[in-house]
């Protein structure tokens, strides 16, 4: 197995782990109190053993069918020991049960990527983004799963999503503006602009992309300018945009 890029699911760890020791008493309270095995599962949790804890959550959800978010829990607990073929079992069975989370969503999306999965991360996201419609971490990472499939169409419309829900957001504005570049380069300034305007983790990669328009904008030939785009964009790296900057130029050029 590929090896997990660990950075990925730590922003949601960080939630999910708190998360377990927090809802301890909380479900005892709600009504765990009288199940034996899913008490268990969340004091092994609680002390640390993670091992263990994910096999206990992985019996109580079975034993526990109406509790499908224990599935969840399990995932979350195989994770705390690099155990990723479990969790993303896990992961999937919550899914399946309609009870995972958006934080859990985005985890096991990540898992099937390291898997080498991504064309079936990429359809349970958008199934569940089906019934989730309003969460800006599942359009973002299905907007990025449309680009590396290179489906630049729906991966715009994915982030025009995000952006419905997050109008400030400056992630959004730069790679909209990025899919922009390589299509319709004059429409992508407003977008680059918005996101290099303030101070945020992504002012310095607008301002770059938009120096390049101003570069390649300064030939009155829409074939060169693309051109000099995809010139760049391999140059970062993002392969699917600089072949589909110089394919657009090449049909440019034959206009």
């Amino acid at each position: 197995m590929v090896a997990m890029d660990y950075s990925k699911i730590r922003p949601f760890l960080k939630y999910g782990l708190p998360l377990i020791l927090l809802v301890v008493a909380g479900f005892l309270i709600l009504g765990y109190a009288g199940d034996a095995d899913i008490r268990e599962a969340y004091t092994a949790a609680e002390k640390g053993d993670w091992q263990q804890a994910g096999a206990l959550f992985e019996a109580a959800a079975e034993n526990h069918p109406n509790h499908p978010e224990l599935w969840e829990q399990a995932g979350i607990a195989f994770l705390q020991t690099s155990d990723f073929v479990n969790a993303r079992l896990a992961f999937e069975k919550a899914y399946q049960s309609g009870a995972l989370s958006e934080s859990g969503m985005i985890i096991w999306t990540d898992l099937l990527i390291d898997a080498e999965e991504s064309s079936t991360a990429l359809k349970a996201i958008l199934a569940w983004l089906n019934i989730n419609s309003d969460s800006p971490a599942g359009w973002k990472k299905a907007a990025y799963l449309q680009k590396e499939v290179q489906d630049f169409e729906a991966s715009l419309e994915s982030w025009q999503e995000v952006l419905g829900i997050e109008p400030l957001s400056p992630e959004a504005n730069v790679e909209i503006g990025k899919l922009f570049l390589v299509s319709e380069p004059n429409d992508s300034r407003r977008y680059l602009e918005f996101s290099a305007s303030s101070e945020n983790a992504w002012q310095t990669e607008a301002q770059a992309w938009l120096d390049l328009l101003d570069v390649s904008g300064e030939t009155e030939d829409p074939a060169h300018q693309l051109t000099i785009i995809g010139q760049a964009m391999a140059a970062k790296a993002e392969w699917g945009l600089a072949a589909e900057a110089l394919s657009n130029a090449i049909e440019a050029d034959s206009t």
